[in-house]
């Protein structure tokens, strides 16, 4: 069986802004980093640093009840 060390990644550009505090929590570290903003059908939703989730599901970050913006935002993607 091969081993592997333990490694962690480093966020370099965003390593002034985390800290941590005694108690082990901080506010900084569950902030949300807005990288963008993505139009569609005329209204502007942030994209923000990880996963964003575009759909009709409830549960998505951003939800689209447009289901033509849907299939052309698919479309783009192929």
């Amino acid at each position: 069986m091969e081993e592997f060390q333990a490694t962690q990644v480093l966020d370099e550009d965003n390593q002034s802004s985390q800290s941590f505090s005694s108690s082990g929590s901080s506010q900084k570290l569950n902030e949300k980093i807005q990288i963008g903003t993505i139009e569609i059908s005329g209204s502007k939703h942030p994209i923000y640093k990880g996963l964003t989730i575009v759909g009709r599901h409830p549960a998505c970050d951003i939800q689209i009840n447009d289901i033509v913006s849907i299939k052309q935002k698919n479309n783009n993607t192929k």
